[in-house]
C-alpha cells in the first residue's frame, strides 16, 4: 500500500474535504505529516471509496453465507453409468426433456431430432420407448415442461403446445421469424408465461390465457380438449438472443426475464409488470431494467466473449452458471444475480459511478473456470446444474460431457459414452423413478453420434 492510501493520508485528505482546517492542523501537526498530504494523487483511495468496498465486500459475504447457497463440494454418487433407452435413436439429437412438473404418474422423456422427430420414451426405468413420433416442418431446437405441458421451439420461428401426459399437439404460435433457439417458462400468480430467445434479435413473452390454464392438473378434461387462449408480445435488441431465463427478485417478488445476445458480455434484465390494459394479447409492460457484466475488467466496447447458455441453479435460483463462447475451450462462469434497484432504470451508467457498478458485478462473480471442454466458433455450449445445485455438466465437441464443482471449479468428472469426437448438444439433469419408484438423479445427454444416453448412479 503506497504512503498516500495509509490510514493516515486517508484521514488528512478527509478532513481537508470538508472544511475541517483546526481539526486538520491538529491532526498533521499530531501525525507529522507534511502540508502536501491533503493533496490527492492519482490512484489515491478517499474514505467514501474505502466504506463503499466494505459494504460491497459485506454483501458479497452475505451470498456466500446465505442458507441457500450451492452446496460445500460436489456431492457423490453422481450419475456415472450410461444406460441406452429403448429403441434406436432416429438421428443426431437437439434437444431434451423431461416433465417433471406433471401430476400424472405417466412421465415423458421428450427429444428431438435433425430429421424433423420429436420422440418420446417412458420417464421411468427401462426407459421404453413410448411408441410416440411427432414429426413437424422444421427441427425443435429448444423444449421446456410446466405443469403437463410441453413447449418447443422450432427452427421456423414457431412454439407448439404439448399435452405431456398424451403428447396431443394443442396450439401453435408463430413467436419469431427465424430459429427459437430457447424456450424457458415460469407461473405468475394464476398463470404460466412462456418466455423464448430467437435469432431474429428478439424476445416473446407467451402467456397462455388463466380462465384455460389450471395450476390444479387433477381436473378430468384433459389439456387437448381445453382451448388454449394465448397472448403474445414480443421484446427488440441489438443482436441476436442467445440464452434466457425467468428469475424473481428475492426482496420484493418482482418477476425478470434475465438474457444474453450476441457480441455482449453483459445480462441484460427486463422487468415484466402485469398490463393495465384490458385486452389479453398485452398482458404484460415489458421494461428494460438494466445489466450486468460478466467480464467487469473488461472495456465495455471490446467483446471477447459471449454467454452463450444460461441457467439457474435449482437450489438457489439467484445463482446462475454461463456457459461462455470462448475457443478453444468453454469457460463457465458461476455468479450472483445483481437485480436492479430503480425499476425505471436504463443500462447502468457511464462515468464515475460506473466504477461502483463494476466493482459489484465482480463482486457478484463467483467463479470463472475453464472446463477443458472443446468448441469452436459454430459450437452450441450448453450447461445445466446439478439437481442439488453442487455443480454443473457442461457439453463439449469431443464427445465427453463434464462434472465441474461449483465451490472449486475443478474438473471432477468425465462421461465417456458418445462417440469420440463428436458434439454433444444437449443437456438435461434431474431426477426420474427407479425400478422401485424411488426418485434417483440421473443426467441425459444427446449428441451428433445419434446416442441419447441417460447416466445413472451406480
Amino acid at each position: 500500500m503506497s504512503d498516500g492510501n495509509s490510514p493516515r493520508f486517508v484521514v488528512a485528505r478527509y478532513l481537508k474535504d470538508h472544511g475541517y482546517n483546526e481539526t486538520l492542523q491538529a491532526f498533521l501537526g499530531e501525525t507529522d505529516l507534511p502540508n502536501d498530504a491533503v493533496d490527492a494523487k492519482p490512484g489515491d483511495w478517499n474514505l467514501e471509496q474505502i466504506l463503499q468496498e466494505k459494504t460491497l465486500y459485506d454483501q458479497n459475504l452475505n451470498f456466500e453465507k446465505g442458507p441457500d447457497t450451492v452446496a460445500a463440494g460436489w456431492t457423490t454418487p453422481c450419475p456415472t453409468k450410461a444406460v441406452d433407452p429403448d429403441n434406436s435413436v432416429p438421428a443426431n439429437a437437439l434437444a431434451v426433456t423431461v416433465d417433471t412438473t406433471s401430476k400424472s404418474k405417466r412421465r415423458h422423456i421428450a427429444a428431438s431430432f435433425v430429421n424433423n422427430t420429436l420422440d418420446f420414451w417412458h420417464g421411468s426405468r427401462p426407459y421404453t420407448w413410448a411408441d410416440l413420433r411427432s414429426r413437424g416442418r422444421s427441427n425443435v431446437l429448444s423444449m421446456t415442461t410446466i405443469s403437463g405441458y410441453l413447449v418447443t421451439g422450432r427452427m421456423d420461428g414457431t412454439l407448439d403446445f404439448y399435452d405431456s401426459d398424451t403428447t396431443t399437439h394443442i396450439k401453435q404460435v408463430q413467436a419469431h421469424s427465424s430459429y427459437v433457439n430457447q424456450v424457458v417458462s415460469t407461473w405468475d400468480a394464476d398463470h404460466m408465461v412462456v418466455a423464448t430467445a430467437g435469432w431474429d434479435k428478439k424476445i416473446s413473452i407467451v402467456a397462455p390465457n388463466s380462465e384455460v390454464v389450471e395450476r390444479d392438473q387433477g381436473q378430468h378434461e384433459s389439456r387437448s380438449q381445453q382451448h388454449l387462449s394465448l397472448g403474445h408480445q414480443t421484446y427488440s435488441t441489438t443482436s441476436n438472443v442467445q440464452s434466457v431465463l425467468f428469475a424473481r427478485h428475492p426482496d420484493t417478488n418482482a418477476l425478470y426475464v434475465v438474457f444474453t445476445r450476441r457480441d455482449s458480455i453483459h445480462l441484460h434484465y427486463l422487468l415484466l409488470e402485469p398490463s393495465t390494459r384490458p385486452d389479453t394479447t398485452t398482458r404484460y409492460t415489458i421494461t428494460p431494467s438494466g445489466r450486468q457484466s460478466l467480464a467487469p475488467q473488461q472495456h465495455s466496447t471490446w467483446t471477447s466473449f459471449t454467454p452463450s447458455h444460461i441457467e439457474a441453479c435449482p437450489t438457489d435460483p439467484t445463482l446462475i452458471a454461463v456457459a461462455t463462447s470462448h475457443t478453444p475451450s468453454m469457460k463457465v462462469i458461476i455468479t450472483r444475480l445483481l437485480f436492479p434497484t430503480d425499476s425505471g432504470s436504463g443500462s447502468i451508467p457511464n462515468g464515475p459511478t460506473s466504477v461502483a457498478y463494476g466493482t459489484k458485478d465482480e463482486l457478484a462473480i463467483r467463479l470463472v473456470v475453464n472446463s477443458n471442454a472443446p468448441q469452436n466458433d459454430y459450437s452450441t455450449p450448453r450447461i445445466t446444474w446439478r439437481p442439488n445445485g453442487s455443480g454443473v455438466w457442461v457439453s463439449g465437441d469431443d464427445g465427453v460431457v463434464r462434472g465441474i464443482d461449483a465451490s472449486t471449479g475443478k474438473v471432477v468428472q468425465q462421461l465417456k459414452g458418445h462417440e469420440q469426437g463428436t458434439k454433444i448438444r444437449c443437456l438435461w439433469a434431474g431426477k426420474l423413478p427407479d425400478e422401485d419408484s424411488i426418485e434417483k438423479e440421473v443426467l441425459i445427454s444427446g449428441g451428433f453420434d445419434k446416442k441419447l444416453i441417460i447416466w445413472e448412479t451406480e
